[in-house]
């Protein structure tokens, strides 16, 4: 590899990441006006059920991924949280594609999730007009796009800071690559390993060899029970449907039923009761979420 090589990416790549770092500013205000609007959703919620005292606890966001906490407990209707998600949210700036689940504080679990869509006829809204009971929640919206790629469908262009951010990892990549090759060349062969481990919670989960360990116990898996653990893994956090699992699963075979995923859940769930922070909670009409609690 030539010298003016690493001169070329050493000299652009930190440029580009500075420019982009600059233009992230826009999005750092846009973070702070969804989580402005977010809370402003939680006010009309508890005025809604009559309470005017009680606060709406700081947003809290990892990534796109927004919740909005309480410090009281309080009746919850889901055709009336839907409704009043879209009157707060219509005419500002944003998000038309959302996620907005419910979570019980104490248990961590989704006891109610819809999802819009700015497609027609593509929003789920499920168990509407069942009210849930008093009790501690957490509103949990996600936005399943980047922003920056949402701003750039309003607009019809690619936003600034998206053309320096792709260009500055196009050139990371580049001189990762040329790193890969360059040092590939000057070190011996290491032997494939044959079973990858991956850490989940205070179990280690080979896929390859199907199996679970924790404290020196091994529990076996089925082939379709690694292969579900390991798909939801990848995803961890995140809700995934079940079309989506049993596609991914079992495909066109005809070898399941209706309740076939459920089945495997529910023996994933007694295999990973070892270790109370690895929970597989089930998001009711929409699927499954690995939910690994730290």
């Amino acid at each position: 590899m030539s010298a003016k090589y690493w001169i070329l990416i050493f000299g652009l790549a930190p440029a580009l990441f500075c420019r982009a770092s600059g233009t992230d500013a826009a999005f750092l205000q846009e973070d702070s006006h969804i989580a402005v609007t977010l809370r402003a959703i939680g006010h009309e919620l508890l005025l809604s059920a009559g309470d005017s005292t009680s606060r709406v606890l700081p947003v809290q966001q990892a990534g796109n991924r927004y919740k909005v906490p309480f410090e009281t407990t309080f009746p919850l209707d889901p055709t009336h949280l839907t409704a009043l998600v879209e009157q707060v949210t219509a005419g500002r700036a944003f998000p038309k594609d959302y996620i907005v689940e419910v979570e019980a504080c104490n248990a961590l679990e989704i006891v109610y999730a819809y999802e819009i869509r700015d497609e027609a006829n593509s929003s789920l809204i499920p168990c509407q007009g069942r009210e849930l009971p008093t009790d501690c929640y957490n509103l949990v919206f996600t936005f399943p796009e980047d922003r920056a790629e949402m701003a750039a469908k309003d607009s019809g262009e690619m936003p600034a800071a998206n053309i320096y951010r792709y260009a500055a990892w196009g050139f990371l990549l580049l001189l990762s690559a040329g790193a890969v090759f360059y040092f590939s060349k000057r070190r011996s062969k290491v032997p494939a390993t044959t079973a990858d481990h991956r850490p989940l919670g205070n179990y280690r989960f080979s896929p390859t060899a199907m199996e679970l360990s924790i404290d020196g116990q091994v529990t076996s898996l089925t082939a379709k029970e690694a292969e579900l653990l390991a798909l939801l893994h990848d995803h961890a956090n995140e809700t995934l449907e079940r079309d989506l699992l049993l596609k991914a699963i079992w495909g066109n075979e005809d070898s399941y039923v209706g309740r076939t995923l459920d089945v495997f859940v529910s023996r994933l769930r007694k295999k990973l009761e070892d270790d109370p922070a690895v929970k597989i909670a089930n998001v009711r009409g929409v699927g499954y979420k690995l939910m690994l609690i730290s």
